[in-house]
């Protein structure tokens, strides 16, 4: 039959980060990844995100708002296919819609973050499996999730029972409560908790629904859920659930854990202790990654540095007290300097008689766009890699009439990987004010190179590639930025 809507925008929204606390409150999922800057920023999406599923049933809502027959829905089938972040705009445009079924697109800036596919005609009523159906409830030391081992993973199931009452799922999902009924928007809810807080919890990412929405709810409150399929070489599970006026299955990703400097100790064996003597190190950047491995690095040869943080205070004092217990007191002081805020002030606090500085401030790097070339990305690129980094090298030269400094470039200059011209075009344009700085500032000096891929909390994909071994490449610049 002819489609009866072709391409109708239906709704669009910001979710807010209270939003984010409503919808974990109604669902049970306080993943990190949606509830906490600090860690979302060590995840691939690099900023917290919004929960999948709460997009879904906001969707379904306005469909059902909207005049679309959702009591009549069959099935319902969701792919996730992008991260949607806070305080950004999501549309929700209705693209196909029949007697038998219809489709939905959610979009930010025009690039297509989910698809929801929808089947109208009779439901099923299929019992829930009595192994479900008897398994005891599931629960997390909320809001901590679960982190299992991928080995783990295959063997799990059991019970979730449900963590609100009507009045929050009539604050998430008003309409569609009124057409699919409380115990199936519940259901549906409890899906994003299964994936966030349990199966495969703390370091998950949801990739799609499939689902019928059976004729009969089942006598016991909640959703039961059993590891159908495990691919350890992808990463990814298959889920069976059923329960509250639903049965189907769920896919996750299970992402890798945030990637941690190697110890002192596994360091010592590379460092001699008097190597880098004498020097004050300012590290921009240092509270992880590369700029926490370049902290540790000199605190072992014997320099003291300043570690500054954006965000992440926790983990730059953290690691200054690790590096104080082990050297001395003096060793490691902590500075917030956010390169995209007003430098001057914060540069001014600084202590006195910096002689290096290593730059690793950074923005988030891989983006999903839908044009070639965006200049609002390249702005900020430019303001972090290039801007930035002018500032602070010019304020430690005036402040001390000398400095070494270290700028990371990157092989996607000549790479050019798909889609980030952006991101090779800022810092060809750091590499050029490098090499100005260096011929026409007596006194200044400047390493930069082009970084290999290395394992980073923004490099660490589901499936492997191949990532260059950061000591290996950081020890010897670090060598020639103190010589």
């Amino acid at each position: 039959m002819e489609d009866r809507v072709a391409m109708t925008v239906i709704a669009s929204r910001c979710f807010t980060a209270e939003d984010q606390a409503a919808f974990a409150a109604f669902s049970g999922d306080h993943n990190p990844m949606h509830m906490d800057p600090v860690a979302a920023r060590r995840t691939q999406a690099g900023a917290p995100v919004v929960h999948g599923v709460h997009m879904l049933l906001w969707a379904l809502d306005r469909l059902a708002a909207s005049g679309l027959p959702m009591a009549d829905v069959a099935s319902i089938a969701v792919q996730f296919s992008k991260f949607a972040y806070l305080d950004q705009p999501i549309t929700l445009t209705l693209i196909r819609h029949d007697d038998r079924s219809a489709a939905a697109e959610l979009a930010r800036d025009g690039l297509a973050v989910s698809t929801v596919v929808l089947r109208f005609g009779p439901r099923a009523d299929p019992a829930v499996p009595r192994d479900m159906m008897d398994a005891p409830d599931i629960t997390t030391a909320d809001p901590a999730p679960n982190a299992p081992t991928i080995e783990d993973i295959a063997s799990m199931g059991g019970w979730m029972a449900p963590v609100s009452d009507s009045a929050a799922a009539l604050q998430i999902a008003p309409a569609l409560v009124d057409a699919l009924g409380l115990p199936r928007v519940r259901g549906i809810g409890l899906l994003s908790r299964l994936v966030g807080m349990i199966c495969p919890g703390l370091h998950s990412i949801f990739t799609g629904i499939r689902v019928d929405l059976t004729s009969a709810v089942s006598e016991r409150a909640g959703v039961g859920f059993s590891v159908a399929i495990l691919d350890q070489r992808f990463r990814v599970a298959r889920v069976k659930v059923a329960g509250d006026g639903i049965a189907g299955t769920i896919s996750a990703a299970l992402r890798w854990a945030p990637v941690e400097a190697p110890s002192l100790d596994a360091l010592a064996l590379h460092v001699k202790r008097d190597q880098f003597a004498g020097s004050l190190a300012l590290i921009v950047g240092g509270s992880r990654g590369l700029g926490a491995l370049t902290a540790k690095l000199l605190a072992l040869g014997g320099a003291r540095v300043v570690v500054t943080y954006a965000t992440g205070e926790a983990e730059a004092t953290a690691l200054a007290a690790e590096l104080n217990d082990r050297f001395g007191s003096t060793t490691c002081r902590t500075a917030r300097v956010d390169v995209l805020s007003d430098l001057a002030p914060q540069l001014a606090a600084l202590p006195t008689g910096i002689d290096r500085m290593y730059y690793f401030a950074t923005t988030r790097i891989f983006r999903a766009k839908r044009a070639l070339f965006d200049p609002e990305q390249f702005s900020e690129f430019n303001r972090v890699y290039v801007d930035a980094f002018h500032q602070v090298c010019r304020f430690l030269m005036n402040a001390n009439g000398s400095l070494s400094a270290f700028y990371p470039s990157s092989v996607a200059v000549s790479e050019r990987p798909e889609l980030m011209t952006e991101y090779a075009m800022s810092k060809a344009a750091g590499e050029i004010l490098c090499a100005d700085l260096a011929q026409h500032l007596p006194g200044f000096k400047v390493v930069a190179k082009r970084l290999p891929r290395m394992l980073t909390d923004q490099t660490a994909t589901i499936t492997p590639v191949e990532s260059a071994e950061p000591l290996g490449v950081m020890l010897p610049l670090i060598c020639s930025v103190q010589a």
